[in-house]
């Protein structure tokens, strides 16, 4: 998953340059991260309504990433798949997948330095 992740970054770079391709990550990595804490929160506190319009404004983002994985863990909550999203399971891998996506932009960024 990392390499199909690093591919799409590089095409990133490809497609921008190196300038635009890394400011544009630097600014949306605060926003993942905060999209990652705000969906692990309302999934556990049962607000599968808010968790789904997160995940909806997340997709756009990680697709641009490359993260299938993940893409398909945010359909399911933007779907409000209850019987899947509500599991301990779930919210793990969720988080898991996340923490691998935030993790590989920020090693990729810092082979990328402006």
């Amino acid at each position: 998953m990392t390499n199909a992740i690093r591919e799409n970054l590089d095409s990133l770079l490809g497609a921008l340059g190196v300038k635009d391709a890394v400011e544009s990550l630097v600014f949306a990595l605060p926003l993942v991260t905060e999209r990652k804490n705000a969906l692990g929160q309302l999934l556990q506190a049962g607000d599968w309504t808010t968790a789904g319009h997160v995940a909806h404004k997340t997709l756009s983002s990680v697709r641009m990433y490359g993260s299938d994985q993940l893409e398909v863990l945010l359909q399911q909550v933007r779907q409000q798949d209850i019987a899947v999203i509500s599991t301990a399971e779930f919210q793990a891998t969720l988080e898991g997948e996340f923490s691998m996506v935030i993790h590989t932009l920020e090693s990729w960024l810092s082979e990328h330095p402006l």
